[in-house]
């Protein structure tokens, strides 16, 4: 089952390298596009950006600031999956600057989660929320999917919900469209 276009591998045998070339392209962009122009958002997603340390992340962001104008108050969201962070890596990442957390629970319904091969169950989604709150943050949103075959429109959101007492900003529905192919 694949429901995510976005391109990822588990490996930190480049890390080091990769974060000097994505500081590389922030510098060699800003000198076309930084003039004159203010941004007020930096989102980092696909892929679960949430694997790296927070410090890698906080220098990414560094970097951006330094070479771009971003405004005191920028939303600056990390993608993480449940069972990817604790509360300490969670406010480890406010600490270095991000101040949305977007969290890609997909459902609150383990069935749901197993169809989709997450490696999270429901209370890892809920425990994820809960430390992510704790750990100081304001804007917190979720992912959630609906439209699985043979299942409840938004399942695990209308069971669950009333269980959850978050601070929700945001919570994002997407709709899964499975693709059969004929042989």
């Amino acid at each position: 089952m694949y429901y995510c276009d976005f391109y990822s591998i588990i490996t930190s045998d480049n890390i080091g390298p990769f974060l000097e070339a994505v500081k590389n392209e922030i510098s060699n962009y800003s000198k076309a596009y930084s003039e004159k122009k203010t941004f007020s958002s930096i989102f980092f997603g696909g892929g679960t950006p949430s694997l790296m340390e927070p410090a890698y992340i906080g220098e990414i962001i560094r970097s951006l600031k330094e070479n771009f104008i971003i405004v005191n108050d920028a939303e600056i969201t990390l993608e993480t999956n449940p069972g990817t962070v604790n509360k300490e890596k969670l406010r480890s990442f406010l600490n270095e600057g991000i101040n949305r957390i977007s969290i890609g629970i997909q459902s609150f319904d383990d069935d749901e989660l197993k169809f989709l091969t997450r490696i999270h169950d429901k209370q890892t989604a809920i425990n994820t929320v809960v430390y992510a709150d704790e750990a100081g943050y304001e804007n917190i949103n979720i992912d959630l999917i609906f439209n699985l075959p043979g299942r409840q429109m938004i399942n695990g959101w209308t069971i669950y919900s009333r269980q959850l007492s978050f601070r929700l900003n945001t919570f994002l529905l997407t709709v899964l469209f499975l693709n059969a192919e004929l042989f």
